[in-house]
């Protein structure tokens, strides 16, 4: 009994913690050198993909990344089976510190050829860390994929 009280009171608590900094109004201004630099990211990585260039979409993630070989090699696979088109709907700039950068990006991927495939639009987390001086892509987090018509 001890045990279950203790799970409700740290969710309760951690909700209160959630909750009271949700509400908290923070404006992060869209124009600062970080912001410019971290747009320019973002549509260059999508450029990239859609010329289906493996080196240049690379190019935009950091190679220290957990996840920088094995994206390699999802997008090499990717590339030999579809032709995708990438349209950034929306961009967001959450929060930045001198580390990490966080971008809220909505994303729609239609099919032009290939095997079957579902169009979608993605809102992803997308997280930055910088190398040499410049920002690349570091993590991605998956917020939502709704699958479109056409």
């Amino acid at each position: 009994m001890k045990s279950f009280l203790l799970i409700i009171y740290l969710s309760f608590s951690s909700l209160l913690v959630l909750s009271s900094t949700a509400n908290a109004e923070v404006k992060i201004p869209e124009n600062t050198e970080i912001t410019k630099a971290l747009y320019q990211v973002i549509q260059e990585n999508a450029k990239q993909m859609k010329a289906e260039n493996i080196e240049g979409t690379m190019a935009t993630i950091h190679s220290q990344s957990t996840l920088y070989a094995s994206s390699k090699n999802l997008i090499a696979r990717l590339f030999d089976i579809y032709e995708l088109d990438y349209d950034i709907k929306s961009i967001k700039f959450i929060a930045h510190d001198e580390e990490l950068a966080y971008v809220r990006v909505k994303q729609i991927t239609k099919k032009v050829s290939g095997p079957a495939f579902k169009n979608n639009e993605l809102d992803m987390l997308q997280i930055f860390k910088q190398e040499n001086g410049e920002w690349k892509i570091w993590s991605q987090a998956n917020m939502s994929v709704v699958f479109l018509d056409k």
